[in-house]
């Protein structure tokens, strides 16, 4: 997606339970975005987030974005072709858990592999159907959820052998697909 104005979108796959990963490339930087999560029904509704703690991410200018204001504890700048990894826990979807990571690192000393220091955690995920998001001001960015739409040099799936990502996708987490939402989400 490139927007020259503010303009979100969101996946319209939104898992409700299970551990979910995906990445997201940004390229041109002119500006700035925030990538993460948004409810799905705002996204139809407006096509923006409606600024009541309807967004979880990171911002690329290097701020944690939690609906309840803005964080600069943990999350760098992005830069040009940068790939932010999630992992969203949703195995207790009213205490969920959201680990973001940028070129293969964790931010805050993350492993949702093992469920510890997520950024954001015991966020509750039940009032709303949350999505994987993008809000965007002037910047582009490719989101892959196990078909990339940008190169990548490695070829990580997850344990269903589904995906095809940059990162290694953490233990016990799916890309987001209709195969693996049957099964777990």
């Amino acid at each position: 997606m490139n927007d020259t104005d503010w303009g979100a979108t969101a996946s319209t796959i939104s898992p409700s339970q299970g551990k979910w990963y995906h990445e997201i490339k940004i390229s041109a930087t002119t500006d700035y975005g925030i990538l993460g999560y948004m409810p799905y029904e705002e996204e139809m509704k407006s096509g923006t987030p409606d600024g009541n703690g309807d967004f979880i991410g990171v911002q690329t200018n290097g701020t944690l974005y939690t609906g309840s204001g803005y964080s600069t504890s943990a999350v760098s700048t992005g830069s040009a072709n940068d790939i932010y990894m999630f992992a969203l826990d949703l195995s207790t979807p009213s205490a969920g858990d959201v680990y973001i990571g940028k070129n293969g690192t964790w931010f805050n000393s993350g492993n949702p592999s093992s469920g510890s220091n997520p950024l954001v955690n015991n966020y509750d995920f039940t009032s709303k159907t949350w999505s994987p998001a993008v809000w965007l001001y002037n910047l582009n960015a490719s989101v892959n959820f196990g078909n990339p739409a940008f190169s990548i040099s490695s070829g990580n799936a997850d344990a269903n052998g589904y995906g095809n990502f940059e990162y290694s996708v953490p233990t016990n987490y799916f890309s987001i697909n209709t195969k693996n939402l049957a099964e777990y989400g």
